[in-house]
C-alpha cells in the first residue's frame, strides 16, 4: 500500500517525502512532557557542569566526536563531566570505551548504560550534546527542551529549524570534534552572562511552541480532520 498522506517531524525530509514519493507531507513533531523543575542561570555558574549524551553508541550518533571534543575541552581548562547513555556494545562501543581507557579520562567521562527512567536523568544533568550525523529529529532535543536543558547539537536535518544557536541552544558549524569543542567553549564562556537568563527563557517558549501536548494535540486533530474531510466520498 502505497502512502498518499504523510506525517514528519521535521521539515527537511517532509520535503524529500513529498519530492521523492510525491506524498502529501506534513510536519508535526512528537510530544515531549515537561519536568517542573525550575532551572535558572544560576545553576549554571561555579559548579562542574554535568553534560550528557543520549542514544546507544552507533555511529552515526557519532559519540566518538563527542568524546574526543569533551577531552579537548579538559584539556582547555574546562571543568565538568560527560555522561553518556545508552547500549555501548560492539565495534563502535568498543572504539570509544578505547579512547576513554587510552587517555585515562574515566573520572571525567563515564557511560551510564541503557537507563530506564530518562526523566530523573535529565534532571541531573544541565547540558545536551547530541551530535548525529543522520537523523530526521532527534527525539532527545525535545527531551532536553521540556527539561529546560541548554543543548549544544550538529545539524543534523531538522534540528537547525528548531535550535538556532545562542538563542535557545547553540548550533554546530560541522560534525567533527572541533565542531563540537566550539560550542562547548562559546557556552562555557557565556554560562555567566546574562545570556543564559534569555536562553534559558527561549528554552522554554521553544518547548511550548513546538513539543508541548496541547499544541501537538492541536495540530494531529486538525489534520486527521482536513483527511477525513477531503476524503470523506471515499470514506463514507
Amino acid at each position: 500500500i502505497f502512502p498518499h498522506y504523510h506525517i514528519c517531524d521535521s521539515y527537511y525530509f517532509a520535503k524529500k517525502w513529498n519530492v521523492y514519493l510525491g506524498t502529501e507531507s506534513i510536519c508535526i513533531r512528537t510530544i515531549a512532557y515537561k519536568n517542573n523543575k525550575v532551572r535558572n542561570s544560576e545553576n549554571l555558574k561555579n559548579k562542574n557542569l554535568n553534560y550528557m549524551c543520549v542514544g546507544s553508541l552507533y555511529e552515526r550518533k557519532n559519540q566518538f566526536e563527542i568524546i574526543k571534543a569533551f577531552h579537548k575541552a579538559l584539556e582547555f581548562g574546562i571543568k565538568g563531566n560527560l555522561l553518556i547513555y545508552g547500549y555501548y556494545d560492539g565495534v563502535y562501543g568498543d572504539k570509544c570505551k578505547k579512547y576513554i581507557i587510552e587517555y585515562g579520562l574515566g573520572e571525567y567521562i563515564k557511560l551510564k548504560g541503557f537507563c530506564s527512567n530518562m526523566s530523573e536523568e535529565y534532571q541531573k544533568n544541565d547540558v545536551l550534546i547530541c551530535g548525529s550525523t543522520i537523523e530526521s529529529y532527534p527525539n532527545v532535543i525535545s527531551e532536553a527542551l521540556a527539561n529546560g536543558l541548554i543543548i549544544i547539537s550538529t545539524p543534523v536535518a531538522g534540528v537547525p529549524e528548531i535550535i538556532k544557536d545562542h538563542y535557545n541552544g547553540y548550533l554546530c558549524n560541522g560534525f567533527a570534534a572541533k565542531d563540537i569543542l566550539e560550542k562547548i567553549i562559546e557556552f562555557d564562556n557565556e554560562r555567566y552572562s546574562s545570556l543564559m537568563d534569555k536562553m534559558l527563557m527561549n528554552v522554554e517558549k521553544s518547548f511550548e511552541k513546538y513539543h508541548s501536548e496541547e499544541v501537538i494535540t492541536y495540530k494531529l486533530l486538525s489534520y486527521y480532520k482536513y483527511l477525513v474531510d477531503k476524503n470523506k466520498d471515499f470514506y463514507f
